[in-house]
């Protein structure tokens, strides 16, 4: 689990949650370009798998030639 800042998604809150309601399963994706991280969490019955890595700035690139 990620700290808990303005910037990261809400894997504590959500994991509370799933520790609460065991039959919920949470799938996060998220990217934070400013920062440069990306990543996907899996979340159920109180455990999270988070999957964090660099951000892929070369999706931008694609992005602004489609506009």
């Amino acid at each position: 689990i990620r700290s808990a800042t303005a910037w990261s998604p809400p894997l504590v809150g959500l994991t509370k949650i799933s520790e609460e309601y065991n039959l919920l399963h949470f799938t996060v994706e998220y990217s934070e370009s400013g920062i440069g991280f990306q990543g996907v969490a899996e979340i159920e019955a109180g455990e999270c798998c988070d999957e964090c890595g660099d951000y892929d700035y070369s999706q931008d690139e694609v992005m602004e030639n489609e506009i």
